[in-house]
């Protein structure tokens, strides 16, 4: 705050002083009339400021991008502490209950599912978001389906480390096939993620996936593939991850599973506090200004005490405090 510095408070303590009656040498309106204007210049500079990083993050919050509309998202979110790394880890739990801990689910009619419109800040952990091509990506979250029949992505990363070269990200091959809103509705799958962390280069998690039920979706929408064990889990590292920040390139379309939104996302791990607004001349003042208040206490005390001391011994019948005219004796200065 401007009013916690430390030459602010050197001069708001002077103008404290002024309104004791004791102390004062001149009206104490004029002598705080300084200070309050230069707090007043500075406080409305940084408000501007604060308003316009305010409309920026607002700006921000209300891009949009495609999630299942008509889908109730029954996912449930909890920590499990892991023994390995000794951190928690985080379960998304998507849609259908078979493979979820949810205890309830919303029955909805698959015909009215489609991609619909959302804004960021509306999007949460376990939402199927789709990205097209030249959009941001609005959260952490793990590339399920392209519309490369490889399921690669290319993705631009100068917001996050600055470099402008494309990088290529995999989805997870057992979903790749995954084309319609109505195949993503009825995928059911668990992921087991990591603790947010900061780091941009490093992942770890798994996607469970229930076989059996993939095999008979693939073969209700025509796919091929056949499983014969329940549960199927998938490794994802950092390639399998979109990151908040990052744009889309050279690929018409992405679906992903939202694992991290908010603060919780890596690039806003590693935003850090919002920086200082003094300036490196006020940093470096501060310290001369303490010793300076530093010595002027210790000469105020020092003189507080000593003086009276010294008056009483030099002048013990006429006190130097009054005038001369006052006594019958002419003053021996």
């Amino acid at each position: 705050m401007e009013q916690l510095r430390v030459a602010n408070l050197f001069f708001l303590t002077l103008v404290v002083v002024q309104i004791l009656p004791q102390f004062a040498t001149i009206n104490p309106v004029i002598a705080a009339l300084p200070f309050v204007v230069i707090i007043l210049l500075t406080a409305g500079k940084d408000g501007l400021e604060d308003v316009r990083r305010h409309k920026s993050d607002e700006t921000i919050n209300n891009q949009q991008s495609q999630t299942l509309h008509n889908w109730s998202n029954v996912n449930e979110c909890f920590f499990d502490q892991t023994n390995k790394r000794h951190q928690k880890s985080t379960k998304i739990h998507p849609t259908p209950p078979q493979l979820s801990k949810t205890s309830s689910t919303t029955s909805v009619n698959l015909d009215d599912v489609f991609w619909y419109p959302t804004a960021w800040k509306h999007i949460n952990v376990g939402d199927f978001v789709k990205i097209c091509n030249n959009e941001g990506i609005p959260a952490d979250m793990v590339v399920l389906a392209t519309s490369e029949p490889d399921g690669l992505c290319y993705i631009e990363t100068k917001n996050l480390d600055g470099e402008t070269n494309l990088k290529i990200k995999t989805g997870v091959l057992e979903t790749s096939m995954f084309r319609t809103a109505r195949e993503f509705a009825e995928l059911s799958v668990v992921v087991e993620s990591e603790a947010p962390s900061p780091s941009l280069y490093g992942y770890t998690g798994t996607l469970i996936i229930d076989a059996v039920g993939m095999a008979k979706l693939w073969e209700k929408y025509g796919r091929t593939g056949k499983e014969t064990v329940k549960l199927k889990k998938i490794s994802i590292g950092i390639n399998g991850i979109l990151l908040r920040g990052c744009i889309l390139r050279n690929t018409e379309w992405v679906v992903g599973l939202v694992v991290y939104t908010g603060e919780d996302t890596k690039i806003m791990l590693n935003s850090g506090e919002t920086p200082s607004k003094r300036s490196l001349v006020e940093r470096k003042m501060n310290p001369f200004i303490m010793v300076n208040l530093g010595f002027l206490v210790i000469m105020c005390v020092v003189n507080a005490i000593g003086s009276p001391l010294w008056e009483a011994k030099q002048f013990i019948d006429r006190p130097l405090w009054l005038d001369s005219t006052f006594t019958s004796e002419p003053p021996n200065w």
